[in-house]
């Protein structure tokens, strides 16, 4: 109930929301948009029937992050591409270059292995590559598994 409270208090505080990401000129400016809080009886409910101890209910920098990348994103790229301004395509994709990787097990793996992730972009190349590769069982047409294929033979050679 706290998600659909938190939704509601930003459509009555920012009624046109896609205008102001379009026109923002920050990754700053926009997470501004999202920092909202809901009405003040959420700062003791998580959802209607049991009262909680008081918290100010607004949404975490991480939960933050991950709604840019899944929703802010991926809209913002998509609207450049369907209207043909190619410079909303590469705002989105500065987007996703300014917000920190994800931290998962897929992207952890990643990075067990020697894969250096930077930014949120990275994590979400990463994520893809697992999809479309790893659990399809590509390897030898993936230039990360071929190479560490290739490497795991060389050593079990020698």
């Amino acid at each position: 109930y706290l998600k659909v409270a938190q939704l509601a208090a930003l459509w009555v505080q920012h009624d046109t929301l896609f205008s102001a990401i379009l026109e923002a000129g920050s990754t700053g400016e926009i997470k501004k948009y999202f920092r909202i809080s809901p009405s003040d009886y959420w700062e003791t409910h998580y959802h209607f029937r049991y009262a909680s101890p008081r918290k100010e209910k607004t949404i975490g920098e991480n939960a933050l992050n991950i709604l840019l990348i899944n929703t802010v994103v991926p809209m913002l790229f998509a609207y450049g591409l369907h209207n043909k301004q190619p410079e909303y395509c590469e705002r989105a994709t500065r987007l996703l270059e300014s917000i920190p990787p994800e931290k998962n097990t897929i992207v952890s793996t990643f990075c067990n292995a020697g894969i250096a992730v930077h930014h949120a972009g990275d994590s979400q190349a990463l994520i893809q590559l697992k999809r479309e590769y790893c659990e399809k069982k590509k390897c030898l047409y993936c230039r990360i598994g071929f190479r560490m294929l290739k490497t795991t033979i060389g050593q079990k050679t020698v």
